[in-house]
């Protein structure tokens, strides 16, 4: 169970990747674009591009977030867990990746909840798009980490277990 629940978290992961990519491409066209049109006067510049750019790069924050999680590559202070002796110091990281999974569900619900109230009735400034398709970044973006969350803490479970 817990093999085919990490291959899945490894697919997701490369998908994320090429996702924050492709996502990062069209960021820096959009930019050069905005930045080219301010520059020549003759070029009309695009209302939209700064917006646009500024919901691409909060899709990709949140999403690329799950990767962070899948690596637990995050900041942290550990100068206390360095002071603990091993088997403690295994056991406060997993209560730790709980409270973070605890964390990312409470967010999600909460997200859920709020974003789908009013999601539909409110309109970006210049692109005019309904909301819900930017606001939804977060619930994808913690939907996601919740899974590789999971994935961490099944992770340091077994291996806490074969060893």
């Amino acid at each position: 169970m817990s093999e085919f629940y990490q291959e899945l978290m490894d697919f997701l992961d490369k998908l994320v990747k090429i996702t924050a990519s492709v996502l990062a491409g069209i960021m820096f066209l959009l930019i050069v674009m905005q930045v080219f049109t301010r520059h020549c006067p003759w070029v009309p510049t695009p209302p939209w591009t700064e917006e646009l750019a500024r919901y691409v790069m909060i899709y990709m924050a949140f999403t690329g977030a799950s990767h962070g999680i899948k690596e637990w590559d995050n900041v942290n202070v550990d100068i206390i867990l360095n002071r603990m002796s091993s088997g403690i110091r295994r056991n406060v990281e997993v209560i730790i990746k709980i409270l973070v999974l605890l964390f990312l569900i409470l967010v999600t619900v909460m997200s859920i909840r709020n974003f789908g109230t009013v999601g539909w009735r409110q309109k970006s400034p210049s692109l005019r798009i309904e909301m819900i398709y930017f606001q939804s970044a977060v619930i994808i973006g913690c939907f996601l980490c919740c899974l590789q969350c999971i994935g961490t803490i099944l992770k340091d479970l077994l291996e806490r277990r074969r060893s």
